[in-house]
């Protein structure tokens, strides 16, 4: 989905660190909590693509990292503008 385009409404955490520490992240939820008791998704370049409005606004944790943050920024804001 082109989020940029498409606000969704939603009241997740969002967790955004280095794409080293994805696969920590996934596995701490999947250890601490029951399973499908925290609904997440994964906002990750291999994994985005495929991402529904309704999978992103029923989930309580948005995982990302910094590159996706970066790159799915405001295009009004670059480089060259600072």
């Amino acid at each position: 989905i082109n989020l940029r385009n498409t606000p969704v409404q939603c009241a997740a955490t969002l967790i955004i660190f280095p794409s080293a520490t994805l696969s920590n992240w996934e596995k701490e939820i999947q250890t601490q909590f029951r399973p499908n008791a925290i609904p997440y998704i994964i906002f990750h370049e291999r994994c985005f693509r495929g991402i529904t409005r309704k999978e992103l606004s029923s989930s309580l944790v948005v995982l990302t990292t910094y590159k996706i943050i970066g790159l799915s920024g405001n295009p009004q804001h670059t480089k060259n503008s600072r």
